[in-house]
């Protein structure tokens, strides 16, 4: 006698049905407006062409009468330790870039299999670019590579500058989705995207896309605080990021963020999560381990941003010497010359911060005075992390003793949310607040007003 079993039929509610629609509708309608901001950087990339900044990138080459490709002094060097990777940053011209692995490793990443299409690279352009390349930089390193490898080269890392680029503003958008409506949050990613370092570099092999990339990645790690996770993963990302860029100045935050809890914890809210201190460990262990691995292979790591010689006085942004200089004030018995220099330095960096974001600072000064409109609040803790990032990105540029307008792009976390909070709280239609800031930004570069 055989039993059968009745077939079950799962029911989902009504409820349960239109949680599940509305999580798909909203999935699509964050796949769209990335889609659209993706579209919109392809856009403001093409201002390099018509509006190229000389003065960060000197080199060019003419494709019409109107139009031409600049690109940045380092740019070739680039290209030739992505030819020659690995063994090109263990030598003495590779040991320029040898303190930035990880950008050089990704451009050779995506150079092996563009490799392949070498023969549909013309003649002409291969010759051009190997012109080009042996005046931008010493024609000896240059001797067994040809034009169609420096050319596919520089095509491997335009296309890692886009990809980093776009993933730095799909996180500045996911981020800012946390707080803001999709289309007000999309408007104000829009804000970094158009400052002159993301415009000068879209498509120029530098590892300047990095400047967006790696606030972005704290961004991250700041919207997983606020909704009680640890942000482990988004710390271990920041800290393998670095290898391209080291900018570690958000650790004072992790120590910010483990005081809070623990003040917290003591009224029964929140314990300290038990990797959030590993988090801050990880932001400098890949750094440390290619450091020890360095060590290990005797290969001296010769950064180039510290063995440039300059005089000590000087503030001028193309100067090198990064953090070492105080060392040198120490040496040549003139230690009072370091606060002088770090308060200059900070003075400058701010001036230079005020100019390159004076659209969106100057709404958000007119809309202090406006009347409150609606009520909105940010998290106190929200605040209080983007005030203590901001600081000491201004005090790590300021001691480092390299001041320049490209870098202010690291302060925009502030900058953006800011201006949508005050558009939020005071606007009746915020949207339009913040596009007229993206196009006021744009207009500047049009007309060369700063």
């Amino acid at each position: 006698m055989s039993s059968s079993v009745p077939n079950q039929l799962v029911l989902r509610s009504p409820n349960a049905n239109a949680s599940a629609n509305k999580t798909r509708g909203s999935a699509q309608t964050f796949r769209g407006y990335y889609v659209l901001l993706l579209g919109l950087m392809a856009l403001l990339s093409m201002l390099h062409f018509v509006l190229p900044n000389h003065a960060e990138n000197f080199h060019s080459v003419a494709m019409t009468p109107r139009i031409g490709y600049a690109f940045n002094a380092d740019s070739a060097l680039f290209a030739w330790t992505v030819i020659t990777f690995p063994q090109g940053l263990a030598t003495e011209t590779g040991s320029v870039r040898r303190s930035r692995p990880l950008y050089s490793a990704l451009g050779w990443a995506v150079y092996q299999p563009l490799r392949l299409m070498r023969i549909f690279v013309p003649k002409e352009i291969a010759a051009k670019a190997a012109t080009l390349a042996r005046q931008s930089n010493t024609g000896e390193i240059w001797r067994n590579i040809d034009g169609r490898q420096i050319v596919l080269a520089f095509v491997a890392l335009i296309g890692v500058n886009l990809f980093i680029s776009g993933t730095a503003l799909f996180l500045i958008f996911r981020a800012l989705r946390a707080s803001f409506e999709p289309r007000l949050a999309l408007l104000l990613t829009l804000v970094p995207a158009v400052h002159s370092d993301a415009i000068d570099f879209y498509l120029v092999p530098h590892t300047e896309p990095f400047n967006l990339l790696i606030p972005a990645l704290f961004l991250s790690v700041l919207a997983a605080w606020s909704s009680g996770r640890d942000g482990f993963g988004w710390s271990t990302t920041l800290g393998v990021s670095m290898l391209a860029k080291p900018m570690p100045f958000m650790l004072p935050n992790w120590l910010v963020e483990s005081v809070r809890l623990k003040r917290s914890s003591y009224v029964g809210h929140r314990n300290l999560p038990p990797t959030l201190p590993a988090g801050a460990v990880m932001l400098v262990l890949p750094t440390m381990l290619f450091l020890l691995f360095l060590d290990i292979i005797r290969v001296p790591l010769n950064n180039y941003e510290e063995v440039v010689h300059v005089p000590l006085h000087s503030n001028e942004g193309n100067q090198y010497r990064m953090f070492v200089w105080m060392l040198d004030a120490i040496r040549a018995h003139d230690p009072e010359a370091i606060p002088v220099r770090i308060i200059s330095g900070l003075g400058e960096h701010l001036r230079l911060s005020a100019i390159a974001f004076a659209i969106p600072l100057a709404i958000c000064v007119v809309l202090l005075v406006v009347p409150k409109r609606r009520n909105f609040r940010l998290a106190d803790e929200m605040w209080l992390h983007l005030v203590v990032y901001s600081c000491s990105c201004a005090i790590f540029w300021a001691c480092s003793g390299y001041i320049w307008k490209r870098l202010t792009i690291t302060e925009f976390p502030l900058v953006i949310y800011a201006l949508g909070c005050l558009s939020m709280l005071r606007c009746k239609w915020p949207e339009w607040i913040v596009s007229g800031a993206v196009v006021g930004s744009i207009l500047t570069r049009v007309f060369g007003i700063y």
